[in-house]
C-alpha cells in the first residue's frame, strides 16, 4: 500500500487486484464472474491522489482520472489460490505459507506471493493488477479527503494493523466494508499494484488511468 493505508504487518504478504480487460476464454469461469455478489462496480471519476503526509515527500496530491471498473469485494484467499494451483495442474510454485497450519487456512488471504507470481495469477484468469491510481481510488471508498474511509484516526474496529492486538492476518471480510462494498482495503496484508515506483510520477503534466473499461478483483 502506498498512501494512507500504511499499517500492514506481514511484510511478505500480498493482496492482489486483477481485472479482465477482454473476452478471452476463461479457464475457470467461477473465478471470473462479474456478478454483484462477488464484485462491486466502481464508477470512475477524477480524484485527488496522494497525501502531504507521505513520509517520502514525493507524492504531492494531484488530480488523477480513473475510468469505470469492477473489483472483487474481498481479498483472494488461500482457498482460491489452491484452486489456481489445481487449474494450472500444479505447474506453478506453491506460495511459502499456503501449507502453513496458521497462515494457510482457506479463509485467510494468500500471502508470500511475489510480484511475478501475482501477475501470472492474473494473466491466467485473463485479468491484471490495477494501477496505483485505480487501487487508491477503490481503497478510499469515495472519501477523498480523509486519511481512512471512516475518518482520520486509526481504529482497530475497522482494520487489522500493528496495534490491533492480532498475531496474524484475519479471515477476509472480518471488518466492515468501505462505501464501495470492499473489505480489507486497510490493513491485514500488503497489496500489489501494476505500476513500478516512479519518484517523478507527480511531475507529469497529466495523469490518467491508462486503461478504459476494466474489471478488477482482489487476492
Amino acid at each position: 500500500m502506498k498512501h494512507q493505508i500504511k499499517y500492514t504487518f506481514i511484510a511478505s504478504a500480498i493482496i492482489l487486484f486483477f481485472g479482465c480487460s477482454n473476452k478471452e476464454v476463461v479457464k475457470n469461469p467461477a473465478m471470473h464472474s462479474l456478478s454483484n455478489i462477488t464484485m462491486s462496480y466502481i464508477r470512475g471519476n477524477e480524484y485527488v491522489m496522494g497525501t502531504y503526509k507521505d513520509k517520502f515527500r514525493d507524492k504531492t496530491p494531484r488530480e488523477v482520472k480513473v475510468d469505470n471498473f469492477y473489483i472483487d469485494k474481498t481479498e483472494v484467499t488461500n482457498g482460491a489460490y489452491r484452486q489456481y494451483i489445481e487449474d494450472t495442474q500444479g505447474a506453478v510454485v506453491r506460495p511459502a505459507y499456503i501449507d502453513n497450519p496458521v497462515l494457510g487456512l482457506d479463509t485467510l488471504p494468500v500471502v508470500g506471493v511475489n510480484y511475478s507470481q501475482a501477475k501470472a495469477f492474473c494473466k491466467f484468469y485473463s485479468k491484471r493488477l490495477p494501477t496505483e491510481a485505480e487501487w487508491e481510488f477503490a481503497a478510499r471508498g469515495g472519501k477523498n479527503f480523509l486519511d481512512y474511509p471512516w475518518g482520520n484516526e486509526e481504529s482497530a474496529d475497522y482494520m487489522n494493523f500493528r496495534r490491533s492486538n492480532k498475531t496474524w492476518s484475519v479471515d477476509v471480510a472480518s471488518y466492515p466494508p468501505n462505501a464501495y462494498g470492499l473489505y480489507d482495503m486497510t490493513g491485514n496484508v500488503r497489496e500489489w499494484v501494476e505500476d513500478t515506483y516512479e519518484k517523478d510520477f507527480y511531475k507529469r503534466a497529466c495523469v490518467r488511468s491508462p486503461w478504459r473499461f476494466e474489471s478488477f478483483s482482489k487476492m
